[in-house]
């Protein structure tokens, strides 16, 4: 994600090197900017920043000394939301994550429709808030 009114431009993942990119330490934003720019010889490891917070890399966005933060896509979601950044590129990890329950479980369609219910309510932004966005 970028300042909300940056006309930053990521087209292909290969753009970002360009950039200095802040990221929370350990997220698999950060470890994908490792992983496949800084160590593939693409960036610089001097324009990966590590914060100890989202909210950390996000100040220092708006402050001006990043061009850009990458976090998850539900984070950066709630930011836009509450911050003057907006995304610009998603990188494509394949990452899933589930609730696993035993094959066949009776609690498996109350599972799915309570989740569904707090993503389409006013629940779902107070989840981000409370933990995404600290």
């Amino acid at each position: 994600m970028v300042k909300k009114f940056s006309d930053l431009k990521i087209e292909k993942e290969d753009d970002l090197v360009k950039y200095k990119i802040g990221a929370q330490n350990g997220t698999t934003g950060q470890i994908y900017l490792s992983d496949n720019l800084v160590k593939a010889g693409k960036m610089p490891e001097a324009n990966v920043k590590k914060y100890a917070t989202n909210i950390e890399a996000v100040t220092d966005l708006l402050n001006g000394n990043i061009d850009m933060v990458i976090m998850d896509d539900p984070a950066a979601k709630g930011y836009e939301r509450v911050k003057d950044v907006k995304s610009v590129y998603t990188i494509i990890t394949n990452e899933n994550f589930g609730i696993a329950l035993p094959k066949n479980s009776v609690h498996k369609d109350a599972i799915n429709n309570a989740l569904k219910e707090i993503m389409a309510g006013e629940q779902w932004n107070e989840i981000i808030n409370k933990y995404l966005l600290q």
